[in-house]
């Protein structure tokens, strides 16, 4: 039985039961990251490494790791403190992956747009001319990533949040934006999750004409309902592209 350290408005002595030894080391060497664990974000460690240089409380919130010295949480302190050269204070627990899936699940998540305002912040140029392309183009931050990487929104979450971003074709990411004004013309849920991924989608068959798909739209546009499918989406989308059209000229989306 461990008597805590009582408070300066109180003469109660609080009665507490030591749970787990926190250790100090400097012995970077002991500690292993997990297998499977979420790769470090450059942006959240900058940050820490700057919070930890105006104030360290790294002693106050240590690492936590198993019998093995994986790491189970705490990975990014874990890296700024041994590029600060700072000590690691760490407890030691049974834990697996699955407890560092568990931690990484009820953490609070940053949302894509503030991983792009950081990375902004840290002067990163291909995150700069996408935040321009998202904002100029004045639609959501997930449709902007499809559209620029040609891929659904399901892939472009991780992607934006990484620091990895690279837009391998600007012109052709400005092009496809473009469509998707002239669709916004005919359709309103044109910038829509779900209507951006099914044009992604299609856009992919050989021999779809974005060019086609509007001149149809301009007398078919009452067709085009919110669904809650992408493929639904795109069943209408073939109805609508294949209108009044030889059957031999006719184009299957799925």
């Amino acid at each position: 039985m461990t008597t805590a350290p009582m408070a300066n408005n109180s003469t109660q002595v609080q009665n507490t039961n030591e749970v787990n030894k926190v250790y100090k080391t400097n012995d970077y060497s002991l500690f292993k990251k997990i297998n499977g664990n979420r790769v470090v974000n450059k942006l959240h460690l900058n940050r820490l490494i700057e919070s930890i240089k105006n104030k360290d409380l790294t002693h106050a919130v240590p690492i936590v790791v198993n019998k093995k010295y994986e790491i189970i949480d705490g990975q990014h302190r874990f890296d700024a403190c041994s590029t600060l050269n700072k000590p690691i204070y760490y407890i030691v627990v049974d834990g697996s992956l699955k407890e560092v899936q568990i931690l990484n699940q009820n953490s609070k998540n940053w949302k894509s747009e503030d991983y792009i305002e950081g990375y902004c912040d840290l002067n990163m140029s291909e995150y700069i001319w996408f935040k321009d392309f998202w904002k100029s183009n004045k639609i959501s931050c997930e449709a902007a990533g499809s559209i620029c990487l040609n891929l659904t929104h399901d892939k472009i979450g991780n992607i934006l949040k990484s620091g990895n971003l690279k837009i391998s074709n600007k012109d052709e990411a400005n092009i496809r934006v473009n469509y998707f004004h002239q669709y916004r013309k005919l359709y309103d849920g044109s910038y829509t999750r779900l209507f951006v991924n099914a044009i992604i989608m299609i856009e992919k068959i050989d021999g779809f004409s974005h060019d086609r798909m509007l001149q149809k739209l301009i007398y078919q546009s009452d067709k085009l309902k919110a669904t809650t499918k992408a493929r639904s989406y795109i069943a209408i989308i073939e109805e609508i592209y294949n209108y009044r059209e030889r059957k031999e000229n006719h184009k299957r989306f799925f």
